[in-house]
């Protein structure tokens, strides 16, 4: 009997068109690379036994209209690797891979996700590119399907989820009304989506987490602080943005998978609001109201009761979760989205070849909207080896240019951290 699985109500929003729902990550190793039949096997050996990784997508079935009924997963027993990994011809710029990947959506069959080979990156290495349909996967389900490919230490326990409070119809109330209030738009004309990376200097992000004494500040707080340093910039004065007095707001994913679900596959995130400090001049200023914004009780009640919101409208009918991941991911809901992950646990390696950096794809932001996502791994969870930024832009500004605009901000803490030790 076939076993086939209706999407959950947050795969389901990654159901929505408009924009590509691909994302990914690549990873870069030393040495010679594998034969692809070794790393074939490698790979059906270590993702054959994952469900999710065999499922095919399939369309809404009959006979209810499509906007009624969700799309399903079907589990097959095993994939085929051939398909599922290639090898690209040398010469093939991971760049360019990159670029295509985030432009197109993975068809549903074979299973929704690919992994790829590219035989030359850097003076002496390869890459690996892993990318996925966003339905099929989120951003932590990249770091634990790397975590299940590359060889490393054991894994260890994750710090376990803030317990969640009983909340009162007060807080569901405010919650539900910070969704509904519009944001400030960035300026200019939305131009056609651009997207660039970049290394990250990891001293200068330990310096901007040392900038504020006696306060803990996660890569998080100083992703959101030199992000608001970017958009300050390219852009001018915030007097002359659009939108008036409205807060400008970033969309934060949160991970809600509880502490004995760590390595589970799918979408278990949620994300909400915080507005960026963007009439705040000094940047460790705007690092202390991002700080404050993040540790704030609201943040994360805000995201737990988005995610209620999402599973409570499925019940209407897919069309809801839909429209729901339509409007939080507008323009109008909030024009910059804001990401980190860190494969932490180092060091890795796969087949011998050790991991030396790597960055993040995100999926495609719908026009108006920046997306920023700050990657890397660390040999111990205090200590960066290799950051990286990703951005993809589909406002004004090319994505080339936030990028360096980005380097430029975080020196600022750097160099204030340099003044007041004088």
């Amino acid at each position: 009997m076939e076993n086939r699985i209706a999407l959950s109500a947050s795969d389901e929003c990654f159901m929505v068109g408009g924009t590509p729902k691909t994302i990914g990550s690549a990873m870069f190793f030393a040495g010679r690379p594998p034969g692809i039949e070794e790393l074939r096997e490698l790979v059906a050996g270590r993702f054959g036994g994952l469900p999710r990784l065999r499922s095919v997508l399939l369309p809404p079935p009959p006979p209810a209209p499509a906007p009624l009924r969700r799309h399903r997963w079907l589990v097959l027993d095993d994939f085929d690797p051939v398909l599922q990994v290639r090898a690209e011809p040398p010469g093939t710029r991971l760049a360019d891979l990159v670029e295509a990947a985030a432009r197109r959506s993975l068809p549903g069959n074979p299973p929704p996700w690919r992994l790829r080979l590219v035989p030359r990156h850097g003076p002496d290495g390869f890459a690996l590119l892993l990318t996925a349909h966003h339905a099929a996967l989120d951003g932590r389900s990249l770091e634990t399907l790397f975590g299940v490919l590359l060889d490393g230490p054991p894994a260890a326990a994750r710090t376990p989820a803030e317990p969640r409070r009983q909340q009162t119809l007060g807080r569901l109330g405010r919650d539900l009304l910070h969704h509904a209030r519009p944001s400030r738009r960035l300026p200019g004309t939305p131009a056609g989506p651009t997207i660039a990376w970049t290394d990250v200097d990891p001293a200068a992000v330990r310096a901007a987490r040392r900038s504020l004494p006696g306060i803990e500040v996660g890569f998080n707080d100083v992703l959101l602080a030199t992000v608001t340093g970017v958009l300050r910039e390219v852009h001018g004065a915030p007097s002359g943005w659009p939108g008036g007095p409205r807060p400008l707001y970033a969309l934060v994913p949160v991970d809600l998978r509880p502490s004995g679900a760590a390595g589970e596959l799918g979408n278990a995130l949620s994300a909400t609001r915080v507005p960026l400090p963007i009439g705040v001049d000094h940047p460790r200023d705007r690092l202390a109201a991002c700080h404050a914004a993040l540790a704030a009780p609201g943040f994360l009640s805000r995201a737990v009761n988005a995610a209620r919101l999402v599973r409570g409208a499925a019940l209407l009918g897919a069309w809801a979760p839909r429209m729901a991941a339509a409007h939080g991911n507008s323009a109008s809901y909030a024009p910059v989205c804001c990401s980190s992950l860190v494969l932490r646990r180092g060091p890795w390696s796969l087949l011998g070849r050790p991991l030396t950096g790597g960055m993040v794809l995100p999926d495609m932001p719908p026009p108006g909207v920046v997306s920023f996502f700050l990657a890397g791994h660390t040999r111990t969870p205090e200590r960066a080896v290799s950051l990286s930024l990703t951005v993809i832009s589909h406002a004004a500004p090319p994505a080339a240019r936030l990028t360096a605009a980005f380097t430029v901000a975080l020196d600022e803490f750097a160099a204030g951290q340099a003044a007041t030790m004088r």
